[in-house]
């Protein structure tokens, strides 16, 4: 695959708890995502969206994350991160939400 065939998704970590975005760490985060689209999508889609998903880049201070997939499993990604509802971090949930704010070539 080129470069050509990725797409990026800008997100943001809302949350009420003022915890929750200093725990913020990009494997917890991964796997909240896994785990939504695994719900929403079951295996076959939790396939598709994993072949290239990685947490690109991640700040815990704005709580903008930029998450990388494969062109054609976009649709998928997005459709489940509003079920991603909270992050676990050192035994500790913290109740979120992941807001897209772009979708990116």
């Amino acid at each position: 695959h080129t470069a050509l065939s990725r797409r990026y998704v800008l997100c943001e970590v809302v949350s009420e708890d003022p915890r929750c975005r200093q725990c913020i760490e990009d494997r917890a985060l991964g796997l909240a995502v896994r785990d939504a689209i695994a719900r929403v999508h079951g295996d076959y889609g939790l396939a598709c969206c994993s072949i290239s998903f990685t947490v690109k880049y991640l700040n815990a201070y704005t709580g903008t994350v930029l998450l990388r997939c494969r062109k054609d499993s976009y649709r998928l990604l997005c459709s489940a991160l509003p079920f991603v509802r909270h992050l676990e971090s050192r035994a500790q949930r913290y109740p979120c939400f992941l807001n897209t704010l772009h979708v990116g070539g």
